[in-house]
């Protein structure tokens, strides 16, 4: 039997949006910051391999652009930047992990 189970990685964190692909999930979390898990081939994680992530990984490739939406298919993902606001000022990385 199934039961739900805590993430961890994005513990404290407000999740914003997600969105399931075949075999990888990514999920927006407040204030624009991009997680990705699951298998990674074809580089659909956007981490920059091909290599699986068993927990939420945060993407810094999308460090200071606003991102308004994500989607996840098969086997790609992709994200919408904010055409009035493409770039947050006062960036702010996410928290660290509290797994407490």
């Amino acid at each position: 039997m199934a039961y739900p189970t805590p993430i961890k990685t994005l513990k404290n964190k407000f999740v914003h949006k997600v969105s399931c692909g075949w075999n990888h999930t990514i999920a927006l979390v407040n204030p624009n910051h991009v997680y990705a898990t699951g298998m990674g081939k074809y580089g659909k994680l956007g981490l920059g391999d091909l290599e699986g992530r068993m927990s939420f990984t945060h993407l810094k490739y999308f460090q200071e652009k606003n991102i308004s939406e994500i989607f996840a298919g098969g086997h790609h993902s992709w994200f919408m930047i904010d055409k009035e606001n493409p770039v947050i000022d006062n960036y702010q990385p996410p928290s660290p992990v509290n797994t407490s």
